[in-house]
């Protein structure tokens, strides 16, 4: 009897083919959870993956990160994707997140309101009396070099 909690082990239900953007982004976060060979643990975030697929992919992927190319980035590009992702297998499965995924998602909200903040105050300087920008309609450098004025 196996235990409707667990992912499922049975090789007729496995996809075959092409990895789909979503199963890249959670065999990602299970190699950053895990750790390299730590493939069955990984296998929890992949159902519909073999144990087999799961280690070849991931010949793919340290051949890249061992050329020194960041295939981490998928997790941050994506990364709501990769919350709604990881989130629904969680709780589909019962796994508590690690320390680091909660302290990301805390981190990456002050950074955005950091990166708001400073956006904000780039708009404003750009809109401040003296600074050259108000009021322009003055189209002379469209499409051609800034224009400088000389002393």
């Amino acid at each position: 009897p196996s235990d409707a909690n667990q992912p499922s082990t049975n090789s007729k239900n496995k996809r075959s083919g092409r990895w789909t953007l979503d199963e890249k982004i959670l065999f990602l976060y299970g190699l950053r959870r895990f750790g390299k060979g730590r493939w069955k643990k990984i296998s929890i975030y992949l159902p519909d993956r073999s144990l087999v697929q799961i280690k070849s992919h991931a010949q793919k992927v340290l051949k890249r990160l061992d050329a020194g190319e960041n295939v981490f980035r998928r997790l941050h590009e994506n990364v709501n994707r990769t919350d709604t992702l990881v989130s629904a297998i969680h709780a589909r499965y019962g796994i508590d997140p690690p320390d680091w995924w909660t302290k990301r998602k805390s981190q990456d909200a002050a950074d955005v309101a950091e990166q708001f903040d400073a956006a904000s105050a780039l708009c404003q300087l750009s809109s401040v009396p003296g600074s050259g920008n108000e009021g322009s309609d003055n189209n002379d450098d469209v499409g051609g070099e800034p224009a400088i004025s000389s002393p």
